[in-house]
């Protein structure tokens, strides 16, 4: 007999939740200190779509009935990983690689 709820969380997922809040912490943290507080704000709302497909991956992965181009509606519960990795890459890997390419433009 299975005890723990639905709430509870594996290690990895925790570890995902953790390092994910850091760097959200980061980037608010950066926008503040280099543009002010308007712009943090800008940060924290463009970040949270991001953060919440990393947060909360498996309760994200059951959305159907959204379309997608061409009309084609999405009709199959998603992978709650490739959501993670997804919530990863535009979190993480994007403001990296616009990072750099500014500062090689400079």
């Amino acid at each position: 007999m299975n005890l723990e709820g639905e709430y509870a969380l594996d290690k990895s997922q925790r570890a995902h939740r953790i390092a994910s809040g850091i760097v959200f912490a980061v980037w608010i943290g950066l926008a503040f200190y280099t543009r002010g507080l308007g712009q943090a704000f800008r940060t924290a709302a463009y970040y949270l779509l991001p953060l919440s497909c990393i947060w909360f991956s498996d309760a994200m992965a059951g959305y159907t009935g959204g379309l997608l181009g061409r009309g084609r509606a999405i009709d199959g519960r998603s992978h709650p990983t490739f959501l993670r990795w997804g919530g990863w890459f535009l979190l993480l890997f994007v403001p990296l690689f616009l990072l750099i390419l500014f500062s090689l433009n400079k």
